[in-house]
């Protein structure tokens, strides 16, 4: 089994230049903490992704039970009002990012359903 290492390739890579200064406010910070929740530290620390106070805190204590209500293994009918409430604003958080960083920014995002198939391919 081989170790995973830093390498001088990977000093020089930019792992979030997908966002562009337009999400630079919100979504760089998150998406670091992503990151670096998923990655650990050692990894984030090669990348040279800055800690999040703020993020790294919320991924680590409520990323775990958030995918959990995602997959049904806990429920929130029962939960406090405030509880219900704080799911909902980080799942539109979520939400609201992936819109944004998906189609690079471009709003609002257009998806064309083709009426027939395409003669190029068989």
């Amino acid at each position: 089994m081989t170790a995973l290492k830093e390498t001088p390739g990977g000093r020089g890579a930019r792992p979030l230049g997908v966002v562009d200064r337009r999400g630079q406010l919100l979504t760089k910070p998150i998406l670091g903490a992503l990151t670096r929740y998923v990655l650990g530290d050692e990894i984030a620390g090669w990348l040279k992704i800055p800690r999040e106070p703020v993020w790294d805190t919320l991924f680590e204590t409520a990323w775990e039970p958030f995918i959990a209500v995602r997959e049904g293994l806990f429920s929130l009918e029962m939960a406090p009002g405030a509880l219900q409430k704080a799911y909902w604003a980080f799942d539109e958080i979520l939400r609201l990012g992936v819109l944004l960083v998906l189609p690079g920014g471009n709003l609002p995002i257009s998806i064309e359903i083709p009426t027939t198939n395409n003669p190029n391919h068989s």
